[in-house]
């Protein structure tokens, strides 16, 4: 339809340009022409002209005009004056696009006479000169590690955010994109690796300037970035003591709260061994990444002693660059206990095992041995602390037996274990001159007698030999 346009005086005033240079289809007493050349290209006139040698029906003329942009259907915007009609596309033509125009039908004049009319154009808008285009695209070389991007060079800066749009990779994988500080080179890379043995497909359609110049072409590629034969392989699995790998200990030698190491001959994804590595029985925990080939698992509790513990490493874990393993391994191990240990006491006085121990002592005054563990008792170990812990005669077999007259346990701050123990005794001999009286000290090792919640226990007796001279 014809609109009211405060440009038109300027689109009457170019009028006579357009028709300078239109092609026209004659017929008797009629003639029909169009500013575009069939073999023109490139056009960068704001409108497009249709000139008619008489009259038209206007809104009959304006229902023949067909108007694609790429190739779609798009609405358009008439200026009539007199016989010319102003043709664009709604919004504007948009540089670097391509168009067509068709101008087919009977085109019915305002006499009554009726004319078949057919003409037909295509065109990029703008000038050849304004064109966005790649200047170089680069793709990763293969096994070639410093040049891992897909590189986009333009002529121009581009739309960051229709190249974010455009841009698609097969098989998918996850990428960013970089870009230069004048915006006309773009790298995508991968957030990880690319993967091994892979051909990848890459297309890059429809994308523009950041002026708003579409590129003509299409651009497409493939490319591996790595070819690798061998699998990722398992070498070890092994303690892991403040992150260092215990590389010639076994499994078996694994401590109460010590982590459990993997080690592997190629970068491996961790997310991979995160789900690809369990326990039975299931064990709480999280594994931590050490570098690229090791990692470590640290149970949220203490590994149960005696508890049989099988590790499945299965052929599902992969490497940075996609290749599984292959092969699934089972470490079956049960953790050793940290042997609990005790240091012994008499009246203040430390003992010492190997020797002799001689303590002075007051008339009246009682043996108060204590017993201070390097571990947490349980409670019914403590139970039965009385056959655990032992002051005995040693040397004559006349010399008097002592008697246990109390015991007090002292327990750590949770209230249900007891580290600490004192006992004292009454009924003891003195020692004087050359007649000396000798009693041991015994503390029975073994999985009976100390032990703690976890099954910890003292790994062999310990023994202290005492003497005890009257205090003058």
């Amino acid at each position: 339809m014809s609109k009211p346009y405060n440009f038109l005086r300027l689109a009457v005033a170019l009028c006579g340009l357009f028709l300078a240079s239109c092609d026209y289809v004659s017929f008797e007493r009629f003639d029909a022409g169009i500013s575009v050349g069939e073999k023109q290209g490139y056009y960068e006139g704001e409108f497009v002209a249709i000139n008619f040698s008489d009259a038209v029906d206007e809104k009959v003329a304006e229902s023949l005009v067909t108007l694609k942009e790429e190739r779609m259907s798009k609405d358009a915007e008439f200026i009539w004056n007199s016989n010319l009609c102003l043709v664009k596309a709604e919004g504007g033509f948009k540089r670097g696009f391509r168009y067509s125009i068709a101008f087919c039908g009977d085109v019915a004049l305002k006499d009554g006479r009726t004319y078949g009319v057919d003409l037909y154009r295509e065109f990029i808008y703008g000038s050849e000169g304004q064109n966005f285009f790649a200047v170089k695209i680069e793709e990763p070389q293969k096994n070639d590690f410093e040049r891992q991007a897909i590189k986009f060079t333009f002529n121009k800066p581009v739309d960051a955010a229709r190249f974010e749009r455009q841009f698609a990779l097969s098989p998918s994988a996850e990428v960013q994109k970089e870009y230069s500080d004048d915006m006309t080179q773009v790298f995508v890379l991968p957030k990880k690796t690319w993967k091994a043995n892979v051909f990848y497909n890459w297309r890059l359609e429809n994308i523009q300037s950041g002026d708003g110049v579409k590129a003509l072409l299409n651009y497409s590629g493939s490319f591996m970035a790595l070819e690798k034969t061998s699998a990722p392989a398992l070498l070890l699995a092994c303690p892991v003591m403040n992150g260092v790998f215990m590389e010639n200990q076994s499994l078996g030698q694994l401590w109460e709260t010590q982590a459990v190491g993997l080690s592997f001959d190629s970068d491996m994804d961790f997310e991979s061994v995160q789900s690809g590595a369990s326990f039975v029985p299931s064990v709480e925990g999280s594994w931590s990444k050490i570098d690229s080939k090791r990692f470590a698992f640290s149970p949220a509790e203490s590994w149960r002693i005696g508890e049989e513990y099988t590790l499945t490493v299965r052929d599902s874990i992969q490497d940075v660059f996609g290749l599984k393993t292959g092969e699934s391994k089972n470490f079956v191990f049960a953790p050793r206990p940290e042997w609990i240990s005790a240091a012994a006491f008499a009246n203040g006085l430390r003992l010492k095992q190997g020797e002799l121990n001689w303590l002075e002592l007051a008339e009246g005054v009682p043996l108060i041995v204590e017993l201070e563990f390097s571990k947490a008792l349980d409670l019914d170990s403590l139970a039965n602390i009385k056959n655990c812990a032992s002051l005995e005669r040693y040397f004559p077999a006349s010399a008097a037996a002592p008697n246990l007259t109390t015991i007090t346990p002292r327990f750590d701050s949770s209230g249900g274990r007891c580290f600490k123990v004192q006992m004292e005794y009454e009924g003891f001999d003195f020692s004087s001159g050359r007649d000396e009286r000798i009693y041991e000290l015994t503390i029975k090792g073994g999985a009976n007698f100390v032990y703690n919640s976890l099954g910890e226990h003292m790994k062999e007796d310990e023994c202290f030999l005492l003497a005890i001279k009257k205090r003058p």
